[in-house]
């Protein structure tokens, strides 16, 4: 994920023909505003141990990694942080 910033800073990904799905993969200027934001929606305590990184074009939902695996999850706005479900196991697994 490091050497991916370092050589992209952030990328809009799996973009489809209308331009209205993918994925967001934030810069490093955006990281800290993407995370605050789904602190202000969660909170700070439900949110330890997530970092945001990218948005879901046009769903409103994002990908976050579990701090302490490293493991992709698939931030659906509807759930709870604890029921968010793993899609990959690293950021080089999901990309």
């Amino acid at each position: 994920y490091q050497e991916f910033l370092a050589l992209s800073n952030g990328a809009n990904l799996f973009v489809n023909e209308s331009g209205l799905h993918g994925v967001g993969v934030a810069s490093t200027e955006l990281l800290m505003d993407l995370q605050d934001e789904e602190v202000e929606f969660y909170g700070a305590e439900a949110l330890a141990g997530y970092a945001v990184f990218a948005r879901v074009n046009g769903g409103g939902d994002f990908l976050a990694f579990q701090v302490a695996t490293g493991r992709v999850l698939d931030g659906v706005h509807a759930e709870q942080p604890a029921e968010w479900r793993v899609i990959a196991g690293s950021f080089t697994e999901w990309l």
